[in-house]
């Protein structure tokens, strides 16, 4: 798709910009930034370029219905405000006046909580360039956060100092929840707007229209240039490098609470799934861990138990496991049979074995590997572990949010709940 060229402009809280089309929200942030990035904003006659220094980052307490949240973006303005961007398209329900409440306002409050070096440790993975969104104009060699300011006032010919200072306001601007709090949509809903917190705090509404020539893109700004962010705390002279961090950081063990905190947004939806369905099942919550998944067993109607491996898995294997940070994992989901390998029902566990290969899209590890596609030899059977995980092809296993999971995740539990019957619950 071509993108026509064009400059943003704000007069008086309103900014305008001829934009080009864009098919989803994942699209509209990606086109977002892009532009960011080589334009200018005009801000009541003054130039004001951004910075785009974090996308989907994970916040433990910005979510609603109790649940985790992800930002869609936050950047840093050149004069230290800093943009915490929620994008939606018309056709999602969550474009409505509750978009404050129920997810900026936690948004906002979740990411004052995160200590600096944990807003540092997650701005990593979009500028190294290793998330969904991705953009050329990033360098690899980012050490932190800080190193990013650095790099960006230097790009932008801006004085050395100005990167600590822009820093610092951004930091305290976070920690002092003074964030702008921003809708990206390509709709305006004037009840949306209105619906804003009167809190004496910044807003945004930023909205696309569809034109002959393209996309006109306004932004609606309450604050009109009276929130002039300060610092007084110095947060640069304290930074530490990813690499520091990663070292630093306790492994986290894989229990029911700690398994969504490093899933995806698309694979936190499966997990939550899960262990709502083994709740209905009667489900004790006994189990134990190794160091990608936590293991239970659910009793069958066959007498052996099945076992449930419910945990992590690395899609992305550029980053060690032990070093990875929340929100970049996919889900396990794999169902273990090993209970039967030694019960006089051998043949019913193999009978079994190939049934959820067949219904629902999983394979067996090792020698178990052509289980869909063949019968295996008996060292096959004897050699093999029985655990078995989602896999169509190499790229497309386990729950990562590709096309088809939904599909084999209810046949999977199809299978599960007509071998378990009320065998939980006893």
């Amino acid at each position: 798709m071509e993108f026509r060229e064009r400059t943003w402009y704000i007069v008086f809280g309103v900014m305008f910009v001829i934009a080009c089309d864009y098919i989803n929200e994942h699209g509209l942030v990606q086109r977002f930034i892009e532009e960011t990035m080589r334009r200018t904003i005009i801000v009541n006659g003054e130039q004001r370029r951004w910075f785009v220094w974090g996308v989907e980052i994970w916040l433990p307490e910005g979510g609603n219905d109790g649940f985790s949240g992800s930002l869609d973006l936050i950047a840093t303005d050149d004069i230290g405000q800093v943009w915490l961007v929620e994008a939606k398209l018309r056709t999602n329900p969550e474009l409505s006046k509750e978009i404050w409440t129920r997810q900026l306002l936690p948004y906002r409050y979740g990411l004052s909580r995160l200590s600096p070096d944990t807003i540092n440790r997650r701005s990593r993975r979009y500028l190294l360039n290793q998330g969904a969104i991705k953009t050329s104009s990033l360098s690899l060699d980012y050490k932190h956060l800080y190193d990013a300011f650095l790099s960006w006032v230097k790009d932008n010919a801006l004085e050395a100092s100005i990167a600590k200072e822009l820093y610092n306001k951004t930091l305290n601007s976070i920690k002092n929840e003074t964030v702008i709090c921003t809708v990206l949509a390509d709709i305006y809903d004037s009840d949306v707007w209105q619906a804003r917190p009167q809190d004496g705090k910044p807003y945004a509404y930023i909205y696309a229209n569809s034109r002959e020539a393209g996309l006109e893109v306004n932004v609606v700004y309450n604050g009109a240039g009276q929130y002039m962010p300060a610092y007084s705390q110095d947060f640069a002279a304290s930074v530490r490098e990813w690499e520091e961090l990663s070292r630093n950081k306790q492994e986290v063990k894989p229990t029911p609470q700690s398994v969504e905190i490093y899933l995806t947004n698309e694979a936190a939806v499966y997990y939550r799934e899960c262990i709502k369905r083994l709740k209905a099942l009667g489900w004790d919550g006994k189990y134990h861990s190794n160091s990608k998944a936590f293991i239970t067993d659910l009793p069958t109607i066959y007498g052996p138990p099945i076992r449930l491996h419910l945990g992590w898995v690395d899609f992305d294997a550029r980053v060690p496991m032990k070093n990875r940070l929340p929100g970049e994992l996919g889900l396990k989901f794999n169902v273990d049979f090993r209970h039967f390998k030694k019960a006089p029902q051998r043949e019913l566990e193999y009978t079994l074995a190939r049934r959820l290969a067949q219904e629902a899209n999983y394979n067996g590890r090792g020698k178990g590997l052509n289980i869909k596609r063949r019968d295996l030899t008996e060292e096959e059977k004897e050699s093999w572990d029985w655990e078995m995980y989602r896999q169509i092809d190499s790229s497309n296993r386990d729950y990562l949010g590709n096309l088809g999971e939904e599909k084999d995740f209810e046949a999977a539990w199809a299978f599960l709940y007509q071998i378990i019957g009320n065998g939980a619950r006893r």
